[in-house]
């Protein structure tokens, strides 16, 4: 399936000078991974999702020059604003990402619970948060997507996605685009929002199917229980309930052998700018370092470039 963007400018990896000094901030740490694992072309990031309500987990490395985004976001506004501010190594797509039939869009104030999966609103009365979103929901039919039909899309380095309850659909239509990955970030809901969603049990058993061991929590979102006794519980010490948050997955270490270098390579990399898991990065280079695809002090290096706060002196 070939699809139209609206961005056709070719990227171009960012060209630097190795950094020969440790700096204390830890900002030359990705720019000495970039240059000793030769990567001479970014990241192919694919985002499930794209509405710019967050700050997204890779921005620093698109700021830099070392990713290149494939982004699909069906929210008109949302997509518009993407266009809007995009910069050469985005690419983005108004469409929705599932099985390729034709589903329901339910656009819900506020955007970011826009989805194709209906609303549970027995979810949102047991929290006793975000009850408006049940009185602002518009519905238009949208055609949808596979990603293995998507010829533009390269093979996948790393895939975001955060699409409401849609992300299991979105997994098994993706497989062949998945094949290789070194990392998926997916939203997992704890508590259920949206009718029949799969949930992070679900979520996970399809993943680990594909390949994939879960990594860690980027985040998770708790919320204080609405009762009768709301305003007199202190916040900071009642947020009890996990709604969702999100989760990383990486490509199977417990077989490093069944990986490619170049998956290395790309976890490596994802794993310091996007994960932020350093100790995943230095396994990484040992694996590396095991392969002579970089220099047996090339773990320490990278360590030496870390904040201090992120070392210890041995």
């Amino acid at each position: 399936m070939t699809l139209q963007n609206e961005n056709k400018t070719k990227s171009h990896a960012v060209d630097r000078e190795i950094p020969t000094e440790p700096d204390t901030t830890g900002e030359n740490a990705a720019q000495f991974l970039f240059h000793i694992l030769n990567q001479d072309s970014p990241l192919k990031i694919v985002d499930v999702g794209a509405n710019p309500v967050n700050e997204p987990p890779y921005a620093a490395m698109l700021k830099d020059g070392r990713c290149e985004v494939y982004g699909f976001e069906p929210h008109p506004a949302a997509y518009d604003q993407l266009i809007a501010e995009k910069g050469p190594n985005e690419h983005y797509f108004n469409l929705a990402v599932g099985d390729g039939t034709q589903q329901q869009l339910y656009i819900i104030k506020p955007s970011g619970l826009t989805s194709t999966v209906p609303l549970e609103p027995k979810g949102f009365h047991y929290l006793g948060h975000w009850l408006g979103a049940l009185d602002n929901i518009t519905t238009v039919p949208v055609d949808t997507v596979r990603l293995d039909d998507v010829d533009e899309l390269p093979d996948i380095d790393v895939l975001k996605i955060d699409i409401q309850g849609g992300e299991k659909l979105v997994f098994e239509n993706a497989r062949k685009k998945l094949a290789n990955a070194a990392v998926v970030i997916t939203e997992v809901r704890h508590s259920q929002l949206y009718k029949d969603e799969p949930m992070f049990g679900g979520l996970d058993l399809e993943l680990r199917a594909q390949g994939l061991i879960f990594h860690k929590f980027m985040d998770n979102k708790p919320v204080v229980l609405n009762s009768s006794q709301f305003e007199r519980l202190k916040v900071g010490g009642n947020r009890n309930q996990l709604v969702d948050g999100d989760a990383a997955y990486i490509c199977n270490l417990l077989d490093p052998d069944s990986l490619s270098t170049a998956q290395i390579k790309s976890l490596a990399m994802a794993g310091h700018d996007i994960v932020r898991s350093y100790d995943l990065v230095a396994r990484c280079l040992d694996l590396l370092v095991a392969r002579d695809e970089v220099g047996e002090t090339a773990p320490a290096q990278y360590v030496d470039h870390l904040p201090q706060h992120f070392r210890r002196d041995v």
